[in-house]
């Protein structure tokens, strides 16, 4: 297998399995607002989304998220996350990285403000 082709399946490896993500993410977020839900689940909810979002690259997918996703819950909860490293981790990242959200958020248009 050449290079490129090896390129170009793990290209759309990674894209699927983005895919898979925001899906599952969607779904939880959704179970979440649900009045049906419980606090114990919610609580559960909450935790499991607290840990993703203090993962060293969780913004990277937040930034995925934020440009692929309908969901005003996923989009709140990516944009919740960036904040945070915003806030307290943008010391500790790179230029590169710090171009990279600035880029991101400037052209995303959920982060547009209305004219």
């Amino acid at each position: 297998m050449s290079a490129a082709v090896a390129a170009a399946a793990e290209s759309a490896a990674a894209a699927e399995e983005e895919k898979r993500n925001l899906s599952a993410l969607e779904a939880v977020l959704a179970e979440f607002f649900s009045s049906s839900t419980s606090n114990a689940r919610k609580a559960e909810i909450e935790a499991t989304l607290t840990s993703f979002g203090e993962q060293r690259d969780a913004w990277r997918a937040c930034l995925g998220f934020l440009t692929r996703t309908n969901s005003h819950y996923v989009a709140m909860f990516a944009l919740n996350t960036l904040e945070k490293v915003i806030r307290r981790r943008w010391v500790g990242i790179t230029g590169q990285e710090h171009t990279e959200i600035r880029h991101a958020l400037q052209v995303s248009p959920r982060c547009r403000q209305p004219r």
